[in-house]
């Protein structure tokens, strides 16, 4: 079971599924002396899977050795996620005018996704994305929070990884920062945790997509191939389908007026798939559901509309309103229109209906988990 942290800065808020500690009493934060990976680790994606299993297999020597510090055996344990809330560049774009939200995953989704899968980390951190993180000097940030907070010993980021005030981290950074405080923590006691402890960094190397093409499992590529309704692309790169979860709102009722009644979701911040009609699998209290979904504005009701998930069951649960629902965008159908009235609108539905039922005969389940021994770490 991973274990999930919430820190700000310098210490925990909030910790679930912790670790009992030896003598039974109170629980433990299970982080120290181990190896961390740092990212966003937005969507979770193929890459990022292959960049954590990289801590618990060897990396063996390839075309790549030159950038990728390969190690022989598993990093030591704990191994841990760190990532950060909000992303970042939501966090930058949070003070713009216009923000184009950019989420292709919640911190809870991650973490399901990490217990659903085969790779086994002990605890994943959430940073606090606020002012006072990006104000913070790169060297502050390694020192204080993954060094002293933290105690870890290896760091495994990806080769373009940067962080600090204004990015003026990057793996060189590290690695000068890891030399130096090596040379000065000679002759110290071993056993002793303070910012001078020695660490090593392993820079793991951008993975290039199994179709032999030059493009990278990436998550900016994963948002633009949603953005342009192309899903199996998505899939291809994330592993597994675009999901967004979210709590059933109250609508206008048009849909159940019209004789097909829809759960609503607000996407809040996640990325905007290509505004359409696709067919999507739900997962409710622990049962799937296939179903169709329109996502977009609903131009024949009005202009200025915000985006909405609304999701008609073929077989519809009961008392939806308030519950979570996981909604997996499995194939996309057609893009939003606008009609010239309710009646027209009632007619493409059914045709919706009828198509999305169409496909779930004869599609196979292509939502399933990426699954460990899915990615290959042979990146020669």
């Amino acid at each position: 079971m991973t274990q999930l942290l919430h820190y700000s800065y310098d210490r925990i808020v909030s910790v679930a599924n912790a670790v009992g500690r030896r003598d039974g009493a109170g629980s433990e934060i299970v982080t120290a002396g181990g190896s961390v990976a740092i990212g966003n680790f937005d969507g979770l994606h193929r890459g990022h899977i292959a960049l954590l299993k990289s801590m618990q297999q060897p990396m063996q020597q390839n075309s790549h050795a030159a950038r990728s510090d390969c190690h022989i055996s598993a990093l030591p344990r704990p191994w841990v996620l760190l990532t950060f809330e909000p992303h970042p560049r939501s966090f930058f774009s949070s003070h713009e005018q216009t923000k184009t939200p950019l989420r292709l995953s919640t911190i809870e989704q991650k973490h399901r996704w990490l217990e659903d899968s085969e790779i086994d980390i002990d605890s994943m951190v959430v940073m606090r994305f606020d002012e006072k993180l990006s104000m913070m000097p790169a060297q502050e940030f390694v020192e204080n929070f993954l060094l002293e907070t933290l105690g870890a010993k290896h760091l495994v980021v990806g080769e373009d990884f940067a962080f600090g005030r204004n990015r003026e981290g990057t793996l060189s950074t590290l690695q000068e920062m890891s030399s130096r405080i090596s040379h000065n923590s000679y002759g110290r006691d071993c056993g002793k945790k303070d910012k001078g402890s020695s660490f090593r960094v392993h820079c793991f190397p951008t993975l290039l997509m199994a179709s032999g093409q030059s493009a990278a499992y990436s998550s900016t590529r994963a948002r633009e191939l949603l953005r342009l309704g192309k899903l199996h692309d998505v899939r291809d790169i994330l592993g597994r389908d675009f999901e967004i979860e979210g709590v059933v709102i109250k609508g206008k009722g048009l849909g159940s007026r019209l004789g097909f009644p829809t759960a609503n979701i607000d996407p809040q911040d996640y990325c905007r798939p290509l505004f359409g009609v696709y067919c999507v699998r739900v997962m409710h209290k622990g049962k799937s559901f296939e179903a169709v979904a329109s996502f977009g504005k609903r131009p024949t009701l009005g202009e200025g509309l915000q985006p909405l998930l609304e999701v008609h069951f073929f077989d519809c649960p009961q008392d939806l309103y308030g519950s979570k629902l996981q909604v997996s965008f499995e194939k996309f159908q057609r893009e939003e229109e606008n009609y010239a009235s309710l009646d027209a609108l009632r007619l493409q539905i059914a045709e919706d209906v009828r198509l999305a039922k169409q496909y779930f005969r004869e599609a196979p389940n292509n939502g399933d988990i990426l699954r460990h021994s899915d990615v290959e770490l042979s990146v020669g």
